[in-house]
């Protein structure tokens, strides 16, 4: 009974380590999202869109602008699933944080949203001051990228 046991124990933590070797390397995030934040960051719009949506990309980075906030740094950045913690980016005087959160809408599109967050804490408190918040929303297929929705920079607090 305690060779069984044993073995048992021995198959379990076996199979744990074996199936830990499937997910090493493997990143949070698709390397193509990764590479259109880091575009869209960089140049303000994508080839992957049409005019009318880079348009609208560069009314987003536009309402940054607008609210004294600094431009998004991309270099170096962990950019995880929407909700999952990762360190923040400092940026000026703001904490910055960009996540993504997809969406399988069929079995060949998926809905990819990136979400653009700005904390200024309290120096004093170190409680939130005020809070930013902006959100792109793709939707993807085998064949092409659209740009669905775009919720401009706002503040939440």
């Amino acid at each position: 009974m305690k060779r069984l046991a044993i073995i048992l124990f021995i198959l379990i933590i076996g199979s744990i380590i074996i199936s830990s070797f499937f997910f090493i390397g493997k990143d949070t995030v698709k390397e193509e999202t990764k590479l259109f934040i880091r575009e869209i960051i960089l140049l303000n719009e994508s080839q992957l869109l049409t005019s009318e949506e880079n348009e609208e990309i560069k009314l987003f980075f536009e309402s940054l602008e607008a609210l004294n906030l600094p431009h998004p740094i991309i270099e170096g950045i962990e950019i995880p699933y929407y909700d999952v913690f990762t360190p923040p980016t400092e940026n000026e005087e703001f904490l910055q944080y960009i996540s993504v959160k997809y969406d399988q809408v069929t079995a060949t599109v998926s809905d990819t949203d990136i979400h653009f967050e700005y904390i200024l804490y309290n120096e004093v408190s170190k409680n939130p001051e005020e809070i930013y918040f902006g959100k792109l929303t793709l939707r993807s297929s085998d064949t092409d990228v659209n740009l669905v929705a775009v919720h401009l920079m706002e503040r939440q607090k």
